[in-house]
């Protein structure tokens, strides 16, 4: 694959807490790209600070430390990619909020 290709981007916004199979999600997440070996990058960036639906504030301020702080996690893959991961994507995060941007569907 050459970077002149077409990639879309796939961003999931969750949090440090997230599990799956017991596992950090992001962790998983990394994991689950990695083992697809389709061209894919992936990329996790914890947030200094956020919120989330509900309303809760996260920060790493001394005085209102929180240890739930947000996870962006950022993958890159080919377009003729992206349903199938989004797909097992939102079956490992039903609670994360999943954008996805570029071109989602292959061209025939």
């Amino acid at each position: 694959m050459t970077v002149a290709e077409p990639f879309a981007v796939v961003e999931l916004f969750t949090s440090e807490e997230a599990r799956w199979k017991g596992h950090p999600l992001y962790e998983e997440v990394v994991h689950f790209i990695a083992r697809q070996e389709k061209g894919a990058r992936c990329l996790v960036t914890r947030a200094i600070a956020g919120c989330y639906e509900d309303g809760q504030i996260a920060t790493h301020r001394v005085l209102d430390l929180s240890y739930n702080m947000p996870v962006k996690i950022e993958i890159l893959l080919p377009p003729a990619e992206v349903d199938s991961a989004v797909a097992e994507l939102r079956r490992m995060a039903p609670d994360a909020v999943i954008l996805v941007r570029g071109e989602p569907h292959a061209s025939a």
